[in-house]
């Protein structure tokens, strides 16, 4: 939710946080993650990189396949 819908709305905490967000936040962390562990370790950036790819795919494929946001106009 938008700070502007919040204003909209007569809300005036702060704009709640959904699951969606987070899994949105969460998508770059396995390749954060990945690309350090690279740097830590002896190996290539590319192979850290490619390892932390597989599990952000698998984080978005969730979100895209198995729990999309519904529109609400069902």
């Amino acid at each position: 939710m938008s700070v502007r819908n919040a204003q909209r709305s007569g809300g005036t905490g702060p704009p709640k946080v959904s699951r969606y967000d987070l899994l949105l936040a969460a998508l770059p962390l396995p390749l954060v993650a990945g690309v350090a562990w690279s740097f830590l370790a002896p190996v290539p950036t590319a192979l850290g990189a490619g390892l932390g790819s597989l599990p952000s795919a698998v984080v978005l494929g969730y979100g895209l396949f198995c729990d999309a946001p519904a529109d609400g106009t069902a």
